[in-house]
């Protein structure tokens, strides 16, 4: 019996002082067999919190999911967000929205992280825009049906950031030819391209806004 399960551990700290664990909760205890794993945790605009994870089991179907709890931890939701392209998914990250909403980064792809990678394996990027219930406003895909034998969908991951004003940073790193690049495309608040562009840096560890919309990138390059 495999058991996976979800942990959320909330500290709080004084000055000077040490972390001091004010509650630990535990979710999905029961589910035997599968592989639910937390990838991304945001507060959130109520002060609660919001746990976005994926279920990648062999014998049912991958799922990726969305778990709301309040300031408490408890559990206010769960949902499952649909995938339609391909049947194996990947979840990456979660942003709050200025209208209280969510933003979520996923792949779709025909190939696992143990799965050997060649000129047939491809993924495809999709954003999700959620509103406060966790319900599905929009979809939208990008980098669609990317391949490159080089690339390993489990090393290297797609995050997106909302802005103040509603738009939306999507950030990566992805093969152009034999060059492994950083990519960025700004879009609106309805997903829609507003730039892209690519920098030569490998490895991107992360982006921020700042408060005038500039954006930052953290991350760096060389020679494996």
């Amino acid at each position: 019996m495999i058991k996976h399960i979800i942990v959320l551990i909330f500290f709080s700290q004084a000055a000077f002082s040490q972390l001091d664990t004010l509650w630990t909760k535990i979710y999905f205890p029961d589910e035997d067999t599968l592989d639910f794993i937390g990838r991304s945790f945001q507060p959130t605009l109520d002060g609660g919190f919001i746990i976005l994870g994926e279920q990648n089991n062999e014998n049912i179907e991958p799922e990726i999911f969305l778990l709301k709890a309040d300031s408490d931890g408890e559990n206010l939701w769960t949902t499952v967000l649909p995938h339609s392209i391909y049947d194996k998914v990947r979840a990456y990250s979660i942003d709050d929205t200025p209208d209280s909403g969510f933003v979520v980064s996923t792949t779709e792809s025909n190939y696992s992280c143990y799965d050997d990678m060649d000129s047939s394996t491809v993924s495809t990027l999709v954003l999700f825009k959620l509103d406060a219930s966790g319900d599905t406003l929009w979809t939208r895909s990008y980098l669609q049906d990317y391949s490159h034998d080089q690339y390993d969908i489990c090393a290297y991951r797609f995050e997106v950031i909302a802005s103040q004003d509603g738009d939306l940073i999507l950030y990566g790193n992805y093969y152009v030819d034999d060059e492994l690049k950083t990519w960025l495309l700004k879009t609106n608040s309805l997903g829609e391209p507003i730039w892209e562009n690519t920098y030569n840096f490998d490895n991107t560890a992360g982006v921020t806004l700042g408060p005038d919309g500039s954006i930052f990138i953290t991350g760096g390059y060389g020679v494996q």
